[in-house]
């Protein structure tokens, strides 16, 4: 009998050895030698009971059991408290760290090796809980609470008080980091929110990707979600030394990149960002590049934006060699600048999605710098648009606009879109912009600077902002057209200031409506607002008739008769005006407003070759008889004779 008390009291001895092993000042210790303990309190592993983690030992524990082979697959956590790994301390989200000597380092759930990963598994519910005092310096090539995850589920987790840090420019190959995940792989992300930064410096990094949630996502052959993410930390991978690549160099409020995508199954929506992003290659306010996602919605960004190479409100380069075919209902109110990026956009720097449908841009952005190939595309919506889709890409926006100035020194700016290039057909309906669009030296235009691609079309949109750009190409629609392309039913009443500070070669003009026309498929029913300085087109080699472009008065445009006029036989219509509040005709849907003043045609004074409209927008074809009231170029008209 006293036998075996003695084995219980030795065996409890042991326990309490072992703990105190590798507790700390701050409470816990990464297990540096085999273990018996649990990475968990109690419960079943299961969905409905998971392994409950109620302390900081036991989540270290959870991370050397991975780290040694133990995935968990399958396996559900859960967290029963609130976690402090480095209780007393206080990390800034610049960076800064106060509370005494240097904070213990967190070491990462999972290792990546290349080939052999250890990696986690299972999943781990939040249950609502914040884990806070994650601290790293970049040890190792995957940093974050977890280091690497695979085709598990992280949900209603909260990290704060955190910080990844690397400011000592060593020499690192290559990393990846997320205040969640360095590395995930066909994992669920809901419900999650970092509220910590990471700063990643360096001055030979072959690859950078950094994420306010997750750094390297691959898109496998797993349907996963990214919904209700928020990110709120600063982000921020820096090259500091000359020769770096800055197209393997990615930051993003969410993700540094998405990687992969198999079909159409990965997803994100309702996610924002409100942290600062930056880095010296491509960086978004969501990601900074994006390839494997189908469908992306409700996506907003307050945060500042700024990168090297491409920049974006919601994503630096999104959707070009992917499955994405729908972005939809994102917003981008921060600013978005760069000193010399080769894409910028309020919502994609570079890239696109098949369709762009109700996203907006509302945030300042501007490009300081030259860039040596003189090649800066920039636009409210998108820099430049590439859908690689195979022999006929295109790209649909549909009532998206830009309320943001947009300021670049060159290159090629317009207020949707940067560009519309020769490789993808750009479709713009129910679109405007109301920014100012200011380039230097380069072509400008209020929707877009240039179109190339044949099929490219303008449809129900229009333009209210001031564009200035360079003498030989800018208008207050299009800069140049170059391409059997369409322009209908749409109007400008931005001024058009040509700058005289291009040094190329003697071509293109400057238009109230189009700089310079090379070549176009059919363009009617465009209005602008009249200008004695300022011709319609500057330049029209492809001799359009004065009879599709039109000059109206600001009486004209604020009392309906060019809403009346771009409705025309539209059915439903589109337009809609309530002359004396809104200035000029809005994409509403709201139909012709009552127009104020009615003229008299006696019989003989009607021009049979004028075309008459009813007071519903329909065109009249037949004018033998016509009494009443009808629509004649804007205005209401009273015939009282009959007609020829």
């Amino acid at each position: 009998m006293r036998k075996n008390a003695l084995r219980i009291v030795l065996v409890t001895v042991v326990v309490v050895l072992c703990h105190c092993n590798y507790l700390n000042a701050q409470g816990w210790s990464y297990p540096t030698e085999q273990i018996q303990d649990l990475p968990y309190e109690d419960g079943m592993g299961t969905e409905e009971a998971p392994y409950r983690i109620t302390n900081a030992q036991q989540l270290a524990n959870l991370s050397y059991y991975v780290n040694n082979g133990v995935g968990y697959e399958g396996i559900y956590f859960a967290l029963a408290a609130d976690i402090d790994l480095n209780p007393g301390y206080t990390f800034g989200k610049d960076g800064t760290i106060s509370g005494g000597d240097a904070p213990q380092q967190w070491v990462p759930i999972g290792t990546y090796t290349g080939y052999n990963d250890k990696d986690f598994k299972g999943s781990l519910d939040g249950q609502g809980h914040t884990i806070r005092g994650i601290y790293l310096t970049f040890q190792q090539d995957c940093e974050g609470l977890f280091g690497v995850i695979k085709n598990g589920n992280v949900r209603n987790l909260t990290i704060s008080n955190s910080l990844i840090i690397n400011n000592n420019k060593e020499n690192i190959e290559g990393y990846c980091a997320g205040l969640f995940a360095g590395y995930a792989l066909d994992v669920n992300f809901v419900n999650c929110r970092n509220e910590s930064s990471i700063y990643g410096r360096s001055d030979n990094c072959e690859r950078c990707v950094i994420g306010g949630i997750a750094g390297i996502f691959y898109a496998g052959d797993k349907a996963t979600v990214f919904k209700d993410c928020h990110n709120s930390g600063n982000i921020s991978a820096i090259e500091v030394e000359n020769g770096y690549n800055p197209y393997h160099i990615y930051t993003g409020g969410i993700i540094g990149r998405v990687m992969g995508g198999f079909g159409n199954i990965h997803e994100m929506y309702r996610c924002t960002n409100s942290g600062d992003i930056s880095s010296t290659g491509m960086s978004g306010g969501l990601a900074g590049a994006i390839d494997g996602f189908y469908a992306c919605s409700n996506l907003d960004n307050t945060g500042t934006i700024s990168g090297e190479l491409y920049v974006g409100g919601i994503f630096g380069q999104g959707g070009h060699y992917s499955d994405g075919k729908l972005l939809e209902a994102c917003t981008n109110t921060g600013r978005v600048f760069s000193n010399f990026a080769l894409a910028i956009g309020g919502i994609i720097g570079d890239g696109g999605y098949a369709e762009i449908i109700n996203c907006a841009n509302k945030g300042e952005i501007e490009v300081t710098g030259k860039r040596s190939d003189n090649r800066c595309y920039t636009g409210g919506i998108i820099g430049n648009p590439y859908y690689n889709t195979g022999n006929a890409p295109v790209i649909n926006l549909t009532g998206c606009y830009n309320l943001g100035n947009i300021t670049i020194d060159d290159g090629h700016c317009g207020g949707l879109i940067g560009q519309c290039p020769t490789y993808s057909k750009c479709k713009m309906e129910k679109c405007y912009n109301a920014g100012m669009i200011a380039n230097r030296k380069g072509t400008a235009g209020g929707l877009t600077s240039e179109i190339w691609k044949d099929g490219s079309s303008i449809i129900n949109c229009y333009n209210t902002g001031d564009v200035s750009g360079n003498i030989r190409s800018t208008g207050g629609l299009v800069g140049v057209c170059c391409s059997a392309s369409d322009i209908i039913y749409c109007y400008t009443t931005g001024s058009v200031t040509p700058i005289d500070d291009f040094m190329g070669p003697e071509v293109g003009g400057c238009g109230s409506v189009i700089g310079c026309v090379t070549q176009i498929n059919s363009i009617h029913h465009c209005y602008y607002l009249s200008s004695e300085d300022m011709p319609a087109i500057g330049v029209d080699y492809a001799h359009i008739p004065d009879s599709s472009l039109m000059a109206k008065t600001a009486d004209d445009f604020a009392g309906g008769q060019v809403c009346i006029l771009l409705n025309d036989t539209q059915y439903p219509t589109p337009w809609g005006q309530e002359p004396g509040k809104d200035p000029t005709p809005l994409l509403n849907g709201k139909g012709n407003p009552e127009v104020s003043g009615i003229e008299t045609i006696e019989q003989g004074e009607y021009k049979g070759e004028t075309v008459i409209y009813d007071l519903t927008g329909r065109k009249v074809e037949s004018t033998k008889g016509l009494k009443g009231i009808y629509i004649v170029n804007g205005k209401k008209v009273l015939f009282t004779g009959v007609m020829p």
